[in-house]
């Protein structure tokens, strides 16, 4: 008998569908679909764009037949279909309109492929009309074995920072992607707290929640992968031209650039973490056709294995070890104090006139800045700073870790010798060049 999953090509995109539907005056209407979209083992989603008789019709008379090609063997497949209901918004609708723009940035066809809706059809039959003309190319390694050892070594992580890095390795080895970047989610923003094949690392760079493919993959708390260029969910584009038009967000902190692709064909962004969400894995690629459904799935899996060692490792801190550092040469003269400035109003650090840091992590930063200062402490602790009731933040306890880390990797780019070092479990020590000048 065949499933859905065994015909699963044929829903990416490649090769348009056709759609046959009948309405109570009893005229067959036939049109073709831009996108049939795979939900589940018994369900699939259509575009409503302006398919206006189409969509009319099976509100009058719910059934209807879909035909799907695959686009590697041009078989031919028949589908018997039930209409259920429309979606206009919410995950599934996010993911298609998605995957709708990036094929209508590829036909040149932006002002028209506009989703008004998901339809949402219940497959009742699914029916082989045509003989495999083309055979299947030679077998690929789709082997599970990279994924299984992924998550082994994620169930085995000691540290959240080793939790990032080991998700990003993974997905890149299993996708064949150089490209990656981990975020984690604070307030109405993401930071990037990883990133892999880049100039530059980014870590800090800051995306709104509901902007771009990642935005909108955390927004929704769902998978999205395109496999063709798009502008509207380009985010170096969209911060671009909102700087053009100065509408950049006020609290959208521009001074770290984003490291990801200028034109990026293939991305694939996957949240990690429910209720609440912890941060997405993306994956980009300047070729088209990048990411397959395979890859969806396997990253899908070491991201929710990746979110419960996260869990874990956020209720036992003490468990929580990181590997013990050595400090980096110092860029700074020994003679001349390092100037820290420091904003209370949105916690933000300068250190000699560079942009660090803001918020949880910026708070954190000054109190131990404070305390080197007046009384000459250079070992702290989570537990301490966690408990530490001059840090005047809400949720202070929530990723405390991953603040702890992001302020790590940003010290280790620009803290100008200044540098944060792991001494053990939940213990980090303070080391400095010179004196501070702090105000």
């Amino acid at each position: 008998m065949m499933t859905l999953e065994s015909i699963r090509r044929c829903f990416e995109g490649t090769i348009p569908s056709c759609i046959a539907t009948c309405g109570l005056d009893g005229v067959a209407n036939v049109s073709y679909v831009s996108q049939a979209y795979f939900v589940d083992s018994q369900h699939i989603a259509l575009t409503f764009q302006f398919f206006n008789k189409t969509h009319k019709n099976v509100c009058e008379n719910p059934v209807a037949t879909l035909v799907v090609i695959d686009p590697i063997t041009v078989a031919k497949y028949r589908l018997s279909l039930r209409y259920l209901r429309t979606e206009t918004e919410g995950a599934l609708f996010e993911g298609m309109k998605a995957r709708l723009n990036s094929i209508a940035h590829t036909t040149h066809m932006e002002n028209v492929f506009k989703l008004q809706g998901a339809d949402i059809y219940q497959v009742t039959h699914i029916e082989l009309t045509s003989n495999q003309t083309q055979p299947l190319p030679p077998f690929e390694n789709r082997s599970f074995f990279p994924v299984r050892q992924a998550m082994q070594s994620l169930a085995q992580a000691k540290s959240m920072e080793e939790v990032f890095e080991t998700l990003a390795q993974a997905a890149q080895q299993i996708t064949a992607c150089a490209n990656s970047l981990v975020l984690i989610k604070e307030g109405p923003k993401l930071f990037t707290i990883h990133s892999s094949g880049y100039e530059h690392s980014g870590v800090g760079a800051e995306i709104p929640m509901g902007v771009g493919v990642i935005g909108i993959a955390a927004q929704q708390h769902c998978p999205i992968r395109l496999t063709q260029q798009t502008s509207e969910y380009n985010y170096l584009r969209f911060l671009s031209a909102a700087m053009a038009k100065d509408q950049v967000p006020a609290d959208l902190e521009t001074n770290i650039l984003y490291p990801g692709l200028e034109n990026p064909k293939s991305q694939l962004a996957i949240p990690f973490g429910m209720n609440p969400i912890q941060g997405v894995i993306y994956l980009e690629s300047s070729q088209e056709g990048a990411f397959d459904y395979h890859d969806e799935d396997a990253i899908t899996c070491l991201a929710t294995c990746a979110a419960q060692q996260l869990e874990s490792l956020a209720s036992n801190p003490m468990q929580s070890t990181d590997k013990v550092q050595t400090a980096q040469g110092f860029l700074h003269s020994p003679n001349k104090p390092v100037s820290i400035k420091y904003l209370p109003d949105t916690h933000c650090i300068f250190i000699d006139n560079d942009y660090i840091i803001k918020g949880v992590a910026g708070a954190i930063l000054w109190r131990i800045l404070q305390l080197y200062q007046t009384d000459g402490r250079t070992q702290f602790s989570n537990k301490e700073l966690r408990n530490d009731n001059a840090i005047f933040l809400p949720d202070i306890k929530d990723n405390f870790e991953t603040r702890l880390i992001l302020l790590r990797r940003r010290l280790q780019e620009k803290g100008n010798g200044i540098r944060l070092i792991p001494t053990g479990r939940g213990k980090f020590e303070l080391r400095c060049p010179t004196e501070l000048a702090l105000s």
